[in-house]
């Protein structure tokens, strides 16, 4: 029998929190038209003993599916997909849980407008050293019955919306073989491809309905695969080339292009927020893989973001390898450093203190500049130091003199453009001079 909904649980080495996120599933409340397909990617811990003590003690709603040694990134996932029976399908990971009650609200929705893709909101809590992550409100009435291209502008305008495929809950007819495939053939470091999936998810669809109340606890781990992933500048060279080469899947709204186009900006900042860190075999391997997308870019000829446009400019260049790459990231942080030296500021505020505002610090301490601190909106992060630098409220440059504002400078720097904007607005309001801002 085909059940209405299949839950894609994936787990490697996660003994510590799979039960916890299985509990969350097989006790759901007032609904039982599902199944959880729980999928196994050669853990080397007790994983698998506690995935086949539940798919024995809950027969009507866990299968699990053993996959013999880890292998790449996504494997588990498509071997979930293969298996699911569901009319609609969700995939999340091993060590999150979910609310109870949360599937009753989805097939309710389900059954009155059997929307393509519902959209979920989720809870995040943060281990030691992980990085927060907070999620933000949506508008019902920008989602429920609009189109694809009106949705994909509204999520494309909110700053920091996650684009995890696990806040989806979408139909299988939807989908094929390729939701998970790479463009990129030869690059299989952990590409992080989770956007380039949420992007055909919602490419594909036509109606979409929104789950308001957050459903899903998001645990966020300093030495989870997302986490370390992140650490891996190569990993984002990967993943920027993946969303040059989903452009030419695109083909019918602007929306769509833009939204891809947006995400690739970012990338180019993740991109640039390590490139000094990398050895010489690195620059290597970005370009092989930067090479397979240099086409591409006559796509985004028109795009007015400035960081795209002058890596386009260098990528049509004829000679692209490892030696002038490095130039050009190199010109990219200097535009920065060149910057605060050339005002000689006495104090230094970087704002907020995300992980591209982190490598900015890094590069300015290089520079033996002092006096620096982030500054944050999220009360978490007040008090707190980070790479050995205070984090205060953006609200300290207001009780600033007038002299003091003509010797400070603030940097803005996160990857996302239209919070560049609100923050920038912010610094203003509070005094800071316009030619002591600088949007990195």
């Amino acid at each position: 029998m085909n059940p209405l909904i299949s839950i894609i649980i994936t787990v490697c080495n996660l003994d510590k929190y799979i039960g916890e996120c299985l509990d969350s599933l097989v006790h759901q409340e007032g609904f039982s038209d599902y199944e959880i397909v729980v999928v196994d990617d050669g853990s080397s811990d007790n994983s698998p003993d506690i995935c086949r003590d539940y798919a024995e003690r809950y027969p009507n709603h866990v299968r699990f599916v053993p996959l013999e040694r880890p292998s790449q990134l996504y494997r588990a996932h498509k071997a979930g997909l293969e298996t699911a029976r569901g009319t609609y399908l969700q995939i999340i990971d091993g060590d999150d849980f979910v609310r109870r009650g949360y599937l009753r609200e989805v097939a309710e929705i389900i059954q009155t407008q059997a929307p393509d893709v519902i959209i979920g909101r989720y809870m995040s809590f943060t281990e030691a050293n992980a990085y927060p992550l907070i999620d933000i409100s949506l508008d019902r009435g920008r989602i429920d019955y609009c189109l694809t291209d009106d949705v994909l502008r509204y999520i494309q305008s909110i700053p920091n919306y996650h684009l995890a495929y696990w806040r989806y809950i979408f139909k299988r007819s939807l989908i094929n073989g390729s939701l998970f495939e790479s463009h990129l053939e030869e690059a299989r470091f952990c590409p992080l491809l989770d956007a380039v999936v949420t992007f055909r998810i919602l490419f594909s669809a036509s109606s979409f309905a929104l789950l308001e109340n957050p459903f899903l606890y998001y645990r966020r781990r300093a030495n989870s695969t997302s986490s370390a992933a992140k650490l891996q500048s190569l990993a984002h060279v990967q993943s920027f080339a993946e969303f040059l080469a989903l452009l030419q899947e695109v083909k019918d709204f602007d929306a769509k292009k833009s939204i891809v186009i947006s995400k690739l900006a970012q990338e180019l900042k993740l991109v640039l927020g390590h490139s000094d860190l990398w050895a010489s075999e690195s620059w290597q391997q970005a370009v092989k893989i930067l090479n397979h997308v240099r086409t591409v870019l006559s796509l985004i000829k028109e795009d007015l973001h400035e960081e795209l446009a002058r890596l386009q400019v260098f990528m049509e260049a004829d000679d692209l390898n490892g030696e002038t790459l490095a130039t050009y990231f190199a010109s990219e942080r200097q535009r920065i450093v060149g910057y605060v030296e050339g005002l000689s500021p006495a104090s230094i505020y970087i704002l907020p203190c995300g992980r591209y505002a982190q490598d900015i610090m890094r590069w300015l301490d290089y520079s033996r500049f002092s006096n620096m601190a982030f500054l944050d909106n999220n009360t978490e992060m007040h008090g707190l130091t980070i790479q050995g630098k205070s984090c205060d409220d953006p609200a300290i440059l207001d009780t600033l003199t007038d002299a003091q504002k003509e010797r400070t400078v603030v940097l803005i720097a996160t990857i996302y453009r239209d919070l560049n904007e609100l923050l920038y607005q912010q610094c203003v309001n509070y005094g800071v001079p316009e030619s002591n801002l600088l949007v990195c």
